[in-house]
């Protein structure tokens, strides 16, 4: 037959006697003890841990890439981002943002990725020649094992002729297994531009009263590329003189001279 065990009541009185009864020496230990243990309660409840920082990666590298590096003003290249993991799993990414370098003049985006084999999502302000730089945020997504691992690539336009230096600094790459410990940096070289010219000729030059000409206008481009990259409509207005006597559009060319 078990027996019933019984505890000696502990009231109020009986506490502050036993309490009393302690020496000085015996209250600070105990006090000790209990600051300890609610410490370290604490601690076990994540209250007191310090945040945790994700700390550089030698395993983990970005590298960016223009490609081509040289262009003729406004014509798009491939801003590439190659992420490499020398690690043993793969990584997933947290983040990594980014701004376009502003000198000598901005870098425009195009306005949505043409490769991301990451699984990135990547959000892009594309920016404009003349407001401010483009820039992109990315998002999620997986770094395969291997070198590279994956690559994002977005076209990219510069309008002002120069060296365009871009880095992308150590520590701007998040993961789930650190950051990237290096920067990486890339040059856009945009070639210098000579503006079109114009040259107008009437063949011949020399007509009777009411007799007719061919004029000529012929739009010269003196750089060794073709110019593009303009996003206004190119247009060209020629008023025939009026004095000593008008000259006017013979009919049969009419037509076809205001459409040029």
């Amino acid at each position: 037959m078990m027996k019933r065990i019984r505890f000696p009541k502990i009231n109020l009185a009986r506490w502050q006697a036993w309490l009393h009864g302690l020496s000085r020496s015996t209250k600070r230990g105990l006090i000790l003890a209990f600051g300890t243990f609610l410490c370290a309660l604490m601690g076990h409840l994540l209250i007191f841990h310090e945040p945790v920082v994700a700390a550089p990666n030698p395993d983990l590298a970005i590298l960016n890439a223009f490609v081509p590096t040289e262009s003729p003003p406004g014509d798009p290249v491939t801003y590439r981002l190659t992420f490499n993991n020398n690690t043993a799993a793969p990584v997933n990414i947290t983040s990594l943002n980014h701004t376009l370098p502003s000198s000598p003049g901005n870098l425009v985006f195009d306005a949505a990725a043409t490769t991301n084999t990451c699984g990135s999502t990547v959000n892009i302000t594309t920016g404009s020649a003349g407001g401010s730089t483009g820039s992109f945020a990315i998002t999620g997504g997986t770094i395969p094992v291997g070198a590279p691992g994956c690559i994002i690539e977005i076209p990219v336009r510069g309008f002002s002729a120069g060296n365009h230096n871009d880095t992308i600094p150590a520590g701007a790459l998040f993961t789930d297994a650190g950051e990237n410990q290096d920067p990486t940096a890339a040059t856009l070289q945009v070639d210098s531009s000579s503006p079109a010219t114009l040259n107008k000729s009437f063949a011949p030059n020399t007509i009777p009263g009411d007799g007719r000409s061919i004029v000529t206008i012929r739009i010269n481009n003196p750089n060794e590329y073709d110019l593009t990259g303009t996003t206004a409509t190119p247009t060209l207005t020629d008023d025939l003189p009026s004095s000593p006597f008008q000259l006017r559009l013979f009919p049969a060319f009419g037509d076809a001279m205001k459409n040029l």
